[in-house]
């Protein structure tokens, strides 16, 4: 990966920690990437522009794999110092939500419900004093992710950003360590009104008596 590539990067890097996004550089990487990344764009079966501007986050995830950290000027990556720190910076919630019925894991929260232009986006927050293993299923998975609404409408997902496992798109297994904090983002099909989520459950996994992350009873309110 060339210099000017890395420090485009790095820029992108510290735009987010601002919480700014500036699509020139985001244009900028895509293409890069597209253009000297074969492996990255197999593991997330990215055909095109448009999947690669997709993933938004999961770009800073991937830049620490690509550029040396010389590189990167030194930048946050994604909210991550180049040290080995464990804290995220939190992104500023868009929504105000309130759970009233979970599964009984206090590791894990949803701290957000909102809109992008094509699909309504669900944040959760992982944090744990012990190690948290878990699986985050595709769609079309054995307990993917769906998004119901208080009319008993389903919107199923379509990607995520945040969570690394080794499937295609980073679904699959893995494990946080204690003490770190994970931000995940689902993208599921569009809810018009997201005042209307009501729950977000693993489809067939409570059936079938697994372990599931299921949330109830959520309550969204517009800021």
């Amino acid at each position: 990966m060339s210099k000017e590539v890395c420090a485009c990067i790095g820029k992108i890097a510290d735009d987010v920690s601002q919480e700014k996004f500036s699509t020139e550089y985001l244009n900028c990487f895509s293409k890069s990437l597209m253009a000297h990344s074969k492996e990255v764009q197999k593991h997330y079966s990215i055909s095109n522009e448009a999947d690669m501007n997709a993933l938004g986050e999961l770009m800073g995830f991937e830049m620490v794999k690509i550029c040396p950290t010389s590189l990167l000027r030194g930048t946050e990556v994604m909210g991550q110092k180049n040290t080995s720190s464990s804290k995220v910076s939190k992104p500023k919630t868009v929504n105000l939500v309130t759970v009233g019925k979970t599964a009984p894991y206090d590791y894990m929260k949803v701290t957000d419900v909102f809109n992008d232009d094509y699909t309504t986006i669900v944040q959760i927050e992982f944090y744990s004093t012990n190690p948290i293993n878990g699986t985050l299923h595709a769609p079309g998975g054995q307990y993917p992710y769906v998004l119901s609404d208080k009319f008993g409408n389903r919107f199923a997902l379509k990607y995520q950003e945040g969570w690394r496992g080794p499937e295609a798109q980073g679904f699959g297994s893995i494990s946080i360590p204690a003490y770190t904090e994970r931000i995940i983002k689902l993208h599921f099909a569009k809810i018009s009104n997201v005042e209307n989520v009501y729950s977000l459950t693993e489809v067939g996994c409570a059936e079938a008596g697994g372990n599931c992350w299921n949330f109830y009873d959520i309550k969204v309110r517009k800021r």
